[in-house]
This record gives C-alpha cells, sequence and structure tokens, in this order.
C-alpha cells in the first residue's frame, strides 16, 4: 500500500468508525458534553467535518472565504452548550463528505513523492509539522482522539458499546 492509499484509507476508515460511534445517539443525547465545558457530540460532529478544510488551509496556504463553519468548528472554538447556529448532523454529514473529497483530492494529486513537499509557512504553534504529510498525519491523529471521545460520551449516554452487535 502506497502512502497516498494509506492515508485515504485511514479517512475512510474513521468515516465508517464515525458512523458505527454515533449510530443510536437520540437527540437529546447530542448536546450532553461529558464533563462541564467538555466537547459534546454534535460539536465534535461538527469539528471532524471542518478539519479537512483547516489541513486544505495549512497545506495550500489558500482559506475558504467567509466560511461559516470555521468560527464553530475550527479549532480553539468551544461548543455552544445549546449548539445554537450549527448545521443539523444530517447537514455536518452531508457537508463533510464534500470538505473530505476535497483533501482527498489533494492527497492524490500530491502522491507519494508530493506528500513529503515543505508546508508554504512555517507553524509557529506546531514547529514539528514540516510536509503535507506531517500536516495530514496529525489531521489524522485529531480525528483518532476525537473518535475515542465519542466512545466516552456513549458510554456516560448508558449506550451499549458499538463493537458488540
Amino acid at each position: 500500500m502506497t502512502l497516498t492509499e494509506y492515508l485515504i484509507s485511514q479517512q475512510e476508515w474513521t468515516h465508517g468508525m464515525l458512523d458505527m460511534f454515533t449510530a443510536g445517539v437520540e437527540e437529546d443525547q447530542w448536546l450532553t458534553p461529558p464533563v462541564s465545558g467538555g466537547n459534546h457530540l454534535w460539536w465534535l460532529l461538527g469539528h471532524l467535518g471542518y478539519n479537512p478544510t483547516g489541513i486544505l488551509e495549512l497545506c495550500t496556504g489558500k482559506t475558504r472565504q467567509e466560511d461559516p463553519w470555521s468560527p464553530l468548528f475550527s479549532n480553539g472554538t468551544k461548543p455552544h452548550p445549546e449548539g445554537a447556529g450549527y448545521p443539523t448532523p444530517a447537514e455536518i454529514r452531508v457537508e463533510s463528505a464534500t470538505r473530505w473529497a476535497e483533501l482527498a483530492d489533494f492527497i492524490t494529486t500530491c502522491g507519494d513523492e508530493g506528500l513529503q513537499t515543505a508546508l508554504p509557512r512555517e507553524i509557529p504553534s506546531a514547529p514539528f509539522l514540516k510536509t503535507y504529510q506531517d500536516a495530514i498525519s496529525l489531521y489524522l491523529a485529531d480525528r483518532h482522539m476525537h473518535m475515542g471521545q465519542i466512545l466516552v460520551l456513549r458510554k456516560i449516554a448508558g449506550l451499549p458499546s458499538p463493537f458488540r452487535g
């Protein structure tokens, strides 16, 4: 498996896991944080959907003009306790697929060799990010971490493990 194939397969895997992990969650549980001020499921879903855009901006230096998701779900934003202004979970899923497709196209266009290209600018808060591959790997690690948070939210809500059929 090439690096390009691996990065795309990891995104596809986490997308499938996200569907599995959020199955059976009732509407009233989408806004329940694990602790006061913690990330609730609705924010996590939006954050995971927004992140491909953030990574593309990091890699290309180009930003989406007036992206309505940025103030809601980008890094450093705080979950709104009532989900005010959030798109519905169904809308988030549709938009997430579009944003992921844009990142997948970028990864595929770069190919294995192009993924070793230096980022267009240094990231002061993350000096270890040097290449496109580094940035995309960080994005995937962030996805995996938030998937763990979703499992914790399931447990707190009293939902069964998604791994038990």
